[in-house]
């Protein structure tokens, strides 16, 4: 009896681990390809507090412009005001003057907080003010047949409360597969949230 049950134990030890083990780094590719013209074109769906979903019109993200910093160039969107630049498995991103360059995405082996700071956000039209953390998991998330890295945005407000959520998935040599925002209109800064809009890729053109 003492065997079996060391058995056991040892069986379900193996399947802990096994279930805990980080994943092989991801490969050596643009976590976002960065070229003018390239295009990512995505379905929309919105969801309601009860979870049921209606379509939106499609969204399209375009790279039609770029910026040289530090003799770097970042590629990117006028209309949203960020621009990016990959180097290894680390994405960056800054904006068109160049008044801060962050880490977009980084694939990692084992997930950790890329870093916080104090962040503005949107929930509906309202803006707030609060402490943002981007945390990176293990590659290895798989999205509509795609491996990724998910990055993860965690919004709190000044008194400690999840407002806002923002998960993005970025398949290496594709770029981001999914992403997904979930607030609380109708409580914002509440500490509870629902997913309240996702956009999965459906088209893309690299050039």
């Amino acid at each position: 009896m003492r065997k079996i049950t060391c058995i056991i134990w040892l069986a379900i030890g193996f399947a802990a681990c096994k279930k805990h083990k980080d994943n092989a780094p991801a490969p050596q590719q643009d976590l976002w390809p960065t070229k003018l013209n390239d295009s990512w074109t995505y379905k929309v769906s919105n969801y309601a507090p009860n979870g049921t979903s209606t379509s939106g019109n499609p969204y399209t993200i375009s790279f039609n412009a770029l910026k040289t910093f530090g003799g770097k160039t970042y590629i990117g969107m006028d209309s949203l005001n960020m621009y990016f630049e990959n180097e290894g498995n680390t994405l960056y991103v800054t904006d068109s003057v160049g008044s801060y360059f962050k880490i977009q995405a980084k694939s990692l082996e084992n997930t950790d907080t890329l870093f916080k700071e104090t962040a503005n956000y949107k929930i509906n039209a309202s803006e707030y003010t609060g402490i943002m953390a981007r945390v990176a998991s293990a590659f290895g998330t798989i999205l509509n047949g795609y491996t990724c890295v998910e990055i993860t945005d965690l919004y709190y407000s000044m008194d400690g409360k999840l407002a806002k959520k923002v998960i993005t998935d970025y398949s290496p040599g594709t770029g981001p597969i999914g992403i997904f925002t979930y607030t609380n209109p109708e409580n914002p800064n509440s500490d509870t949230v629902y997913r309240t809009q996702s956009l999965l890729l459906d088209s893309y053109n690299l050039n």
